[in-house]
């Protein structure tokens, strides 16, 4: 009788503690997981795609303008500097195109990400964005002038520039 009273209760405590500290380690493991992966990144020579697996060393990382003018002067600068190093280049944007196969260890990356200007012609509807928005800096900027898009994509966390790279489209694609 003795045991059944000090066993049972027992038993509950390591069921809750059990219940309680799976989760809180998953948790846990997680933000350590994205503290290193935030923390790699900006280590300005390794770049990795969404999936975490494809850490790459590269040559170099660099931001592009936010202004249609600037960028393509940077852009012609970024591909003769590669030609006259001999470096391989490739695009990111938000890096959800995966595998590894889209960079190029020791090469130049071009991060889009800051080439997010937009301009909507209210006359014609039609929206200029740079490649390196966002669509929910697309949805955001729609909105706010009392329009949005019909059909697009399951997900809103890709760039414009990624999208067309690798044939996104919304599941009507009939429309």
């Amino acid at each position: 009788m003795y045991k059944k009273r000090i066993l049972i209760p027992l038993a509950i405590i390591v069921v809750l503690v059990a219940t309680i500290a799976i989760p809180a380690s998953h948790v846990l493991n997680s933000y350590i997981d994205d503290t290193a992966k935030t923390s790699e990144s900006s280590s300005r020579k390794y770049i990795n795609d969404a999936s975490g697996l494809n850490r790459t060393k590269v040559d170099t990382i660099i931001s592009v303008k936010n202004r249609p003018q600037e960028i393509r002067k940077q852009l012609r600068d970024i591909i003769r500097r590669a030609n006259a190093d001999n470096k391989k280049i490739s695009i990111a944007g938000a890096r959800h195109s995966m595998g590894g196969h889209v960079i190029s260890p020791d090469g130049i990356v071009i991060d889009m990400r800051p080439y997010r200007w937009m301009m909507l012609d209210t006359t014609t509807d039609i929206l200029k964005v740079g490649s390196g928005a966002m669509w929910t800096d697309i949805l955001n900027y729609l909105d706010g002038h009392d329009r949005s898009v019909g059909v697009m994509q399951a997900f809103a966390n890709f760039s414009v520039g990624g999208s067309i790279s690798v044939n996104g489209h919304g599941w009507q694609h009939n429309r």
